[in-house]
């Protein structure tokens, strides 16, 4: 799954657009999660953001109506679907993502933290996986030599650090 992941994050970040435009309206939601909805003057599609843990943009706290903006999105929009409870907004909408507001470029590290955070499935499929190579793997990390087992710590830490 990781490298799946990594795949759609090469492909995206490559494949990115610049885009600039005027705000016709902002809407920031400050609750568990900073939710952005973005319109642009002369501009149909709904640029669209969650974020969460280390995947945050401090820019759109100083984001205002009729403020000029530079931001990078992919091609093609994505899909907000819809809550499964009755509890959450009902309706799905294709949307574009928001990356890097008013930067020089585009992060490849928050393509990457889109892609884990923004699907839950794929998250709870890697999280899943790590646990299984973990146990599954400790007998062969118990027997192996100090070549091998520095770079499964390593990589585990960095793996703990992503996904926590």
């Amino acid at each position: 799954m990781i490298f799946v992941i990594l795949f759609y994050t090469i492909y995206a970040y490559f494949n990115m657009q610049h885009i600039n435009g005027r705000v016709a309206s902002v809407d920031v939601d400050r609750q568990k999660h900073t939710y952005l909805t973005l319109k642009l003057t002369g501009d149909k599609r709904i640029y669209y953001q969650v974020y969460g843990k280390r995947f945050y943009d401090p820019a759109i706290e100083n984001l205002h109506k009729n403020d000029s903006i530079t931001l990078y999105t992919f091609n093609t929009p994505e899909k907000k679907h819809a809550a499964i409870s009755s509890s959450g907004d009902q309706s799905s909408f294709l949307y574009y993502p928001v990356f890097n507001i008013n930067k020089q470029s585009a992060g490849i590290l928050d393509v990457f933290y889109y892609y884990i955070y923004d699907n839950l499935i794929l998250s709870l499929i890697v999280a899943f996986s790590w646990v299984l190579i973990l146990y599954n793997g400790f007998y062969i990390f118990i027997q192996a030599g100090w070549a091998i087992k520095i770079p499964i710590i390593i990589w585990t830490l960095i793996m703990a650090w992503i996904m926590i």
